[in-house]
C-alpha cells in the first residue's frame, strides 16, 4: 500500500478512537473547515462508518460520495478507489444497483493494474465477485473470486486469501459443489485466526454455517451461526459492515431452523433479518427474509 494510504489509515484509527467523546461533532467540524487533505478524508470516512451504524441511508451515501470526490480532487487514486470507491460500490449493490457497483470497481481495477498493486487488485476482484454473488450470478462470482485468490496466494496476502476463499466457500455452497465449499470455508477460517486478519472470524463462521446447512448438518451449522451472532452483536457498532453481516447471520440461522423444522425460530430470525435489511435498504436481504416468512 502506498505511503499516503498508510498515513490515511493511521488518521482513520486515531479519529475513530475519539468515538466515545464528541466524535460526530469533531468529524463534522473537520469536514466543514473545507480543507482538502487526508484528515478531512478520514473524518468523512468516520462519518460514513457512524451513519452506517445508525442506518441512516441518505447520510451514508452522502459521505461516501463526498469522500470519493475529495480523493479525486487530491489526485489520490489509491484512496479514491480502494477506500471511497469500495464504500460507494457496496451501497450500490446493497440497493440492487449492480451495474453502478461494477462500473466503479472496474475503474478502480484499471488504476491498481496500472500501479501493479497486487493486493489492491486481489481486493478489487473480490468486490467485483461480491456484486455478482449478491444477485445470483454465481458463475461470474466464482471466476472473479478465483482471480482474487490467485493474486493473494502469489503475494501471500493473508487478508486476500481469507476473503476470497470465504467467498468461494459461500458461492460453491449456493451451487451445491459442497466439497469445494467446505475446502474453501475451512481455509477462510484458518486464515481468519491469523494475527494479520484478527477480528474477521465472524465472517468465516458465517461461511461454515452456510456450508454445513447445505450439507444437512443443521446442529453444526446452528453452532457456527450462534457463535457468529454472539460475536457480531458485541462488535456491531465497531464494524463497518456490522448490519449487513447481521442480516446474513439472521438469514443463515433462519434457514438452519427451517431444516430443523422449528418454525417459531424460523419466524423469529427471519423477522429480525427483514427488519435489519429494511433499515439499511438491503434489497436481497429483504427479499430472502420475506420468502422465509411467507413460507
Amino acid at each position: 500500500m502506498k505511503k499516503n494510504s498508510i498515513v490515511f489509515i493511521s488518521l482513520f484509527f486515531a479519529l475513530h478512537s475519539l468515538a466515545q467523546d464528541a466524535k460526530v461533532k469533531q468529524w463534522k467540524e473537520l469536514v466543514t473547515q473545507g480543507k482538502k487533505d487526508t484528515t478531512t478524508l478520514a473524518a468523512l470516512d468516520s462519518l460514513f462508518v457512524f451513519y452506517s451504524k445508525t442506518v441512516t441511508n441518505d447520510s451514508v451515501y452522502y459521505f461516501a460520495q463526498k469522500m470519493f470526490d475529495l480523493a479525486g480532487q487530491l489526485h489520490n487514486n489509491n484512496l479514491q478507489w480502494l477506500i471511497a470507491g469500495r464504500r460507494l460500490s457496496e451501497r450500490y449493490f446493497e440497493q440492487g444497483k449492480v451495474d453502478s457497483a461494477l462500473q466503479l470497481q472496474f475503474k478502480g481495477l484499471a488504476v491498481f493494474e496500472n500501479e501493479k498493486d497486487s493486493n489492491s487488485i486481489s481486493y478489487t476482484y473480490t468486490n467485483i465477485g461480491n456484486a455478482h454473488k449478491e444477485y445470483g450470478d454465481y458463475t461470474k462470482a466464482i471466476y472473479y473470486y478465483k482471480k482474487s485468490y490467485a493474486f493473494a496466494k502469489a503475494t501471500q496476502y493473508n487478508f486476500g486469501i481469507y476473503a476470497s476463499s470465504g467467498n468461494l466457500g459461500f458461492t460453491y455452497a449456493q451451487i451445491n459443489q459442497l466439497d469445494s465449499a467446505l475446502y474453501f470455508a475451512n481455509m477462510s477460517y484458518e486464515y481468519a485466526l491469523k494475527p494479520s486478519t484478527k477480528g474477521t472470524v465472524v465472517f468465516s463462521e458465517l461461511i461454515l454455517g452456510t456450508v454445513y446447512n447445505k450439507l444437512g448438518n443443521y446442529q453444526v451449522a446452528k453452532g457456527f451461526f450462534s457463535s457468529a451472532l454472539q460475536k457480531n452483536s458485541k462488535q456491531l457498532y465497531e464494524s463497518r459492515f456490522g448490519h449487513r453481516l447481521q442480516a446474513y447471520l439472521y438469514l443463515g440461522i433462519a434457514d438452519t431452523y427451517a431444516g430443523l423444522n422449528k418454525h417459531d425460530s424460523v419466524f423469529y430470525y427471519a423477522r429480525l433479518a427483514a427488519i435489519t435489511s429494511n433499515q439499511i435498504f438491503y434489497l436481497k436481504g429483504v427479499t430472502h427474509a420475506q420468502k422465509l416468512l411467507a413460507e
